[in-house]
C-alpha cells in the first residue's frame, strides 16, 4: 500500500523541512560512519504541549531499593539515600547498565573508586566520569526533539501519543481531532499513520482528558496546503 516516492515533492518538502524542522530536529546520515545522535531539549514554554509527562518526571519520588548507599554515578558523588526522586532513580539504574562490564571497586569507602574496564565500551576511567557528568542535572519541564528518521512509522504522534497522524501534526491545535481511536495495524499512507476510525476493539483516545492534550508544538501550521504535503512526502522518506 506504499505508493511510490513523488521525488520532485519530497525535494521541495527537504527545503521546508530545513527551514521549519531541522533547527530541533537534527538529521543523521544513516550511511555517515561517523554519525552520531543529537537530541534538543524544548522546554514546554516554548513546546505548549501536555506538560503532565514531564511534571511527572520532575516531581515523581519513591524508594530507591538496591541502590540504597551505593554512589551515585557508579564513581563520584554522594550516598543514594533511601528515597530519591524517579529521575535520579532512573538515570542511576541507566547509568549502571551502560557501564556494566566496568568492575568498581571501593577505594576505603572514598567517593572516588579504581574502575577495573572487563571488554569494549569505555576505555578510561574519564569516559566513566563523562557519562556520570552527562547525567547529572536535574529534569527539567521540556522534551527532547529526536531526528524524525523513520517517523513515518511511529503513529501516534507528539510524546503522549494525541495525534493519530503527521498531516494533523502539521495543522493548527485548533484544526486537529479531538478524539480517534488507536489499536488498529492498517497503515494510512496519505495523512502518514495508523487508520484510527472506529472499529471493535479499538480504544478511544480522547484529548480532553488529562495528560491527553493534543495542543501545541504549532511549527510549520503556517505552511500552504501544497507546502504542507510537500513536507508530509519529504517525511515518508527519511
Amino acid at each position: 500500500i506504499l505508493p511510490p516516492i513523488d521525488t520532485a515533492k519530497a525535494n521541495a518538502g527537504r527545503k521546508l523541512f530545513v527551514n521549519y524542522c531541522q533547527d530541533c530536529h537534527h538529521d543523521v546520515v544513516r550511511d555517515d560512519p561517523d554519525r552520531h545522535l543529537i537530541t534538543v531539549g524544548t522546554p514546554i514554554s516554548d513546546l505548549k504541549t501536555d506538560a503532565l509527562t514531564a511534571e511527572n518526571i520532575r516531581n515523581g519520588r519513591g524508594k530507591t531499593g538496591f541502590l540504597k548507599d551505593t554512589w551515585t554515578y557508579v564513581i563520584a558523588g554522594t550516598r543514594i539515600p533511601a528515597e530519591d526522586s524517579a529521575f535520579h532513580i532512573v538515570g542511576n539504574t541507566v547509568l549502571r547498565t551502560i557501564v556494566g562490564q566496568v568492575k568498581v571497586f571501593d577505594a576505603i569507602d572514598e567517593p572516588r573508586h579504581l574502575v577495573r574496564l572487563q571488554g569494549g565500551g569505555l576505555n578510561t576511567t574519564t569516559d566513566a566520569a563523562a557519562i556520570m557528568q552527562r547525567a547529572g542535572g536535574e529534569p527539567q519541564l521540556q522534551y527532547k526533539a529526536r531526528p524524525l528518521n523513520g517517523i513515518w512509522a511511529t503513529a501516534p504522534y507528539l510524546h503522549n501519543g494525541s495525534v493519530p497522524n503527521l498531516f494533523e501534526l502539521l495543522l493548527p491545535a485548533s484544526a486537529r481531532g479531538k478524539k480517534f481511536y488507536v489499536g488498529r495495524r492498517e497503515f494510512d499512507p496519505v495523512k502518514v499513520g495508523f487508520v484510527s476510525e472506529k472499529v471493535e476493539g479499538a480504544f478511544p483516545f480522547d484529548t480532553s482528558v488529562k495528560g491527553n492534550s493534543n495542543a501545541g508544538h504549532e511549527y510549520g501550521t503556517k505552511l500552504s496546503e501544497t507546502e504542507r504535503w510537500q513536507l508530509l512526502e519529504y517525511l515518508k522518506k527519511i
